[in-house]
């Protein structure tokens, strides 16, 4: 009996632990975009080659956690993991990271933040079409509690973005603004398309392969898809790059901008976001994002002095009651699923054997 006590206090603290580096993770994404406001905004400093200094600086950041945590360094040994590393860098971290850019670049940034809102949905339909997922059953209360959930986040997510773009357009009403252009719009839907495209990769492909090497060590697999991206964006700044001197970084501000960034937004939150992704289902890592849109609207209110209107105060009580049901609902679900196997682990299907060939 008190085994039976331990062993589900031990499921508790862990299902805990994974909540709150959810929290963290979306106070670090969405802290990011006020810091960038605040310091770098007006900066020089080419996007693209930020990035690359953002990616290049994060992965040995990454290997030498890896290190310390995990005490080892896994390195490629298959065609397979090759292959499977190369695809989730170049389209998890490169063309996610390069089409975001070009997103704000073409459209503005509040309607970058409506766009991540809808990654929790992709994730979700994506999951269930690869089968890492069921369908959820609404005809139970979880299942109907964790896809109105999520719905109901998303759309909370939307009207606050929504909002705080609407009261921006009415303030600058007699500024010529660059209107979003519709190749703007295939930049950020490409983003979040390959954001949650990775993240369900990632779990069907590792976490949930009874024969990978990587299963149980999510700094290592982190470190190795940020340094397939880091290379693909090095390649790709050294293309746009007219002139050496756009490497250069001559204010002090994006120094401080790019530390955080490598530390906080690429290290940190990609870390614990494969971390989670090994302890629950990838829809309920994704069920917070739109935190992010949440906690970048209260921080740019204390730290950018942005004035938060009722409408956007709305939103985020939606995103909050949506996700206590996601949270109630996915917990109900992993005491079920932990009461009846020893682990956390999903069932695991006969995967592509090509994939991992020699």
């Amino acid at each position: 009996m008190d085994g039976n006590r331990a062993s589900r206090a031990t499921k508790i603290a862990r299902f805990v632990a994974v909540f709150i580096a959810l929290l963290a993770i979306q106070i670090g994404f969405g802290s990011y975009g006020v810091i960038y406001t605040k310091l770098a905004k007006g900066a020089k400093t080419t996007a693209l080659v930020f990035c690359f200094y953002r990616d290049a600086g994060c992965t040995p950041v990454l290997f030498l956690a890896a290190y310390v945590a995990e005490r080892r360094i896994l390195f490629i040994k298959t065609k397979g993991e090759f292959l499977l590393f190369f695809i989730m860098g170049f389209f998890g971290m490169f063309i996610n990271q390069f089409s975001y850019i070009q997103g704000v670049v073409f459209t503005t940034p509040d309607t970058a933040s409506m766009f991540q809102s809808l990654i929790p949905v992709l994730v979700v339909i994506i999951a269930i079409l690869v089968r890492n997922e069921p369908f959820p059953k609404i005809r139970t209360k979880t299942g109907l509690a964790k896809l109105l959930g999520i719905l109901f986040a998303t759309v909370g997510a939307l009207v606050m973005a929504y909002a705080k773009q609407n009261a921006k357009n009415k303030s600058d009403a007699d500024k010529n603004l660059t209107q979003p252009t519709w190749y703007g719009y295939l930049f950020l839907v490409s983003n979040i398309t390959c954001t949650a495209g990775w993240i369900v990769v990632q779990k069907k492909f590792i976490f949930n392969r009874m024969d990978s090497r990587f299963r149980e060590y999510p700094i290592n697999t982190t470190a190795w898809t940020y340094f397939s991206g880091a290379v693909c964006m090095g390649f790709a700044s050294i293309y746009y790059a007219e002139k050496p001197s756009a490497f250069a970084i001559e204010n002090h501000n994006v120094i401080f901008c790019l530390l955080y960034a490598v530390f906080i937004t690429s290290a940190m939150c990609y870390m614990l976001i494969t971390w989670c992704n090994m302890q629950v289902n990838s829809s309920f890592v994704t069920a917070t994002w739109p935190l992010q849109v949440l906690f970048c609207a209260i921080l740019s209110y204390i730290v950018l002095g942005e004035v938060m209107v009722a409408l956007q105060i709305v939103g985020g009580l939606m995103i909050i009651g949506a996700l206590l049901a996601v949270t109630w609902s996915s917990y109900t679900e992993q005491m079920y699923l932990q009461n009846k196997q020893p682990s956390l682990e999903c069932h695991v299907e006969d995967e592509d054997p090509l994939l991992y060939a020699e």
